[in-house]
């Protein structure tokens, strides 16, 4: 037997035939068997072997020795470049543990959009999603270029056209469901290599430009060309030259991609050269918070458990009828019936197990969810944050964060391109201008109560007060101010005042005066 457990445990190395020794040995807690994390029993060779098999799919060069550290295999330009596994001789990290690590391993696209069905899966990958669009952004031209108000309101209205919102939405959901997200820019044109070369912005004509595609990863396969996957000192090393669509080579150039992580170069083929899903990462946890919950109804229905105290020399003569006794007793029994019981010979005892602390290890459970997620519990799970005096408002700046880091990634990339595009296809040909860079900036994501903005405008009307008395501003300059503030409560009012709020024309005449004076810069 035990050498049956050492060949299941041992690198490939044959063991010979020992004596189970006499005396029994002191093993160490790390010294356990191969788990797998769904039914914790111990994972065989085959199990084993196929977790590793999965982890990685890239294969060894040649064999590495102890002392070799460099590459020292020539690889040949156009086929698929191999890594060596170097420093891959006696770990000291045992097979038991690594063995359960691994079986954390890739679990592929189509277990990911299984789990993404789960409602607590879902929520962790679409309230990211839909909090990166939220309050949107502001479009601004800072190249010098003097652009009409109009043309930018005709790109917001180009934003609503194509659909911009849902398709960033989309963009980050779905990368979080897979690990990534691939995006191009459907441009019709008349060269048949247009998305197999390079981008080139000239390229796009007047009203080519028709949105943007995503594709889910099982139909993409990523190629490289031989400095990608041959020059470990390349740039673009392990970064996919051309992305396959069926029948349609895609440039790189042409594409924006969201990824959840970047992975070690070993592992991006195991994932197609994206990131690790989010229900890959969750899933275990999930799994223990759910059923966890599904045992507080089934603990409710029976932390009761009766104690028949019979004499049970008599119980065993009397056989099948003392059964037929307790069934019926377990049939008939309520919280609200009556037991009668021989008061000499019968005694029934109530145990009641209690449920003290169950809410809070449920709870706990699904606030590691939370944890894994990067999403606060408030905004996951709609309750409160429990435990270590929390209140929650670290969690949501944290959260936050997060938010800032998606929208400065790959979603401005995905925005300002779409931008370039309708500004080449739309803008320019319908206004008659030349191109111009714009900018976007993601606006705050706290929002501030009725009672804040109040307490904010009163400080920006003291300050409007002192730079007045200062000379500094004027009364035009603090209307202009007030109409270009959102918060203000007067935004979108005439720049001019009109004249009927004036008693006399006197006062109508100080005002003229004064604003012509400003205008020449004159003090009067």
């Amino acid at each position: 037997m035990l050498n049956k457990i050492k060949k299941v445990f041992s690198k490939s190395v044959e063991v010979a035939e020992e004596k189970i020794p006499t005396v029994k040995e002191k093993k160490s807690i790390y010294d356990q068997p191969q788990t797998n994390w769904i039914s914790k029993k111990a994972l065989n060779q085959s199990e084993y072997d196929a977790a590793m098999e999965r982890t990685f799919l890239v294969d060894p060069i040649v064999k590495q020795s102890h002392d070799v550290g460099v590459m020292d295999a020539a690889v040949n330009e156009g086929q698929p470049y191999s890594l060596k596994l170097q420093s891959q001789g006696d770990s000291t990290l045992p097979p038991g543990q690594l063995g359960w690590y691994a079986s954390f391993g890739f679990i592929g696209y189509n277990a990911c959009a299984i789990l993404s069905q789960h409602w607590l899966v879902d929520k962790a990958c679409t309230v990211p999603a839909k909090d990166v669009v939220r309050n949107w952004f502001d479009i601004t031209v800072n190249d010098g270029f003097e652009v009409d108000e109009k043309i930018l309101n005709e790109l917001c209205e180009q934003d609503e056209r194509y659909h911009l919102p849902k398709k960033v939405t989309e963009f980050v959901r779905k990368g979080r469901v897979f690990g990534y997200r691939l995006a191009y820019f459907k441009v019709d044109s008349d060269d048949p290599n247009y998305y197999e070369l390079p981008f080139n912005i000239d390229a796009v004509k007047p009203g080519s430009y028709r949105g943007i595609v995503q594709i889910d990863p099982y139909w993409v396969i990523g190629q490289l060309d031989s400095e990608a996957q041959g020059d470990p000192a390349s740039l673009n090393f392990y970064e996919p030259t051309w992305w396959q669509v069926g029948a349609l080579r895609i440039h790189k150039s042409h594409c924006v991609i969201f990824r959840t992580c970047d992975l070690p170069d070993v592992l991006k083929p195991t994932y197609q050269f994206g990131g690790v899903p989010v229900p890959q990462m969750i899933a275990s946890r999930i799994y223990a918070a759910e059923r966890l919950a599904d045992e507080a109804p089934a603990l409710a229905l029976t932390k009761r458990t009766d104690i028949y105290k019979v004499d049970s020399a008599q119980a065993i003569a009397q056989g099948v009828n003392f059964y037929d006794k307790i069934n019926d007793w377990i049939y008939n029994r309520s919280n609200f019936g009556i037991k009668i019981v021989d008061k000499e010979s019968e005694d029934v005892v109530t145990n009641d197990t209690s449920l003290d602390g169950l809410k809070d290890n449920i709870m706990t459970q699904y606030q590691l969810c939370c944890s894994v997620a990067d999403v606060p519990a408030v905004k996951l799970l709609g309750v409160s944050p429990t435990g270590l005096n929390s209140t929650g408002e670290g969690e949501e700046a944290i959260y936050h964060e997060l938010i800032a880091g998606l929208q400065a990634g790959a979603v401005t990339d995905l925005v300002n391109r779409h931008h370039d595009l309708v500004i080449k296809s739309v803008i320019m040909p319908k206004f008659n201008i030349a191109s111009f860079d714009t900018t976007i900036n993601w606006r705050p994501l706290d929002e501030m109560t009725s009672k804040e903005k109040a307490e904010t405008n009163q400080l920006k009307a003291q300050t409007d007060v002192l730079l007045s008395q200062a000379g500094a501003i004027d009364g035009a300059d603090i209307r202009k101010r007030i109409i270009t503030d959102e918060d203000s409560g007067y935004n979108g009012i005439d720049e001019e005042l009109p004249d009927d709020i004036f008693e006399d024309e006197e006062d109508l005449k100080s005002v003229s005066v004064q604003k012509v004076s400003a205008e020449d810069g004159r003090d009067i």
